[in-house]
């Protein structure tokens, strides 16, 4: 298992530009309610909660540790990098059936709760990519009403 360093950035530029463009894609009748890339392929990803964390798991088989990139601002997190073309892939080929998805990706993901952005883990094992969240505790705040 191998750790990814997560980076908090509070200036996404053009985060809002980006998701923007994916809700006019989605509102969009004529394209199916799928997620969609300007960028390449779109990896699988499946996101479910505990009662301490969020957690998402992208498939990610074949792209290498250091071509992906994390980042955290609000409550939104991208995942983006590259899987390359692998040795074997010879353009001179009669390719027969071509179905994964090759170059540039980037998926943004909407967390469903509030998390302790200082508490985010990432790891790769077996080619899935899982960020662990740490969701914010409630707190009771003590009111003292005069009368």
């Amino acid at each position: 298992m191998h750790l990814i360093k997560v980076r908090i950035d509070p200036n996404i530029g053009g985060l809002h530009k980006r998701m923007q463009s994916i809700m006019d894609e989605m509102l969009n009748l004529g394209r199916p309610l799928l997620p969609l890339s300007d960028t390449g392929w779109v990896p699988e990803a499946d996101m479910y909660e505990t009662s301490d964390h969020i957690i998402l798991v992208v498939n990610l088989a074949g792209v290498n540790i250091e071509d992906i990139g994390i980042v955290f601002h609000q409550n939104h997190l991208r995942i983006d990098g590259k899987r390359h073309l692998p040795a074997h892939a010879d353009t001179s080929a009669r390719y027969h059936q071509l179905e994964i998805g090759y170059g540039d990706f980037e998926r943004i993901f909407r967390i469903p709760a509030v998390i302790e952005s200082e508490h985010i883990e990432a790891s790769v094992a077996n080619g899935m990519l899982t960020v662990r969240m740490k969701k914010q505790k409630p707190r009771n705040v003590h009111v003292d009403i005069g009368s």
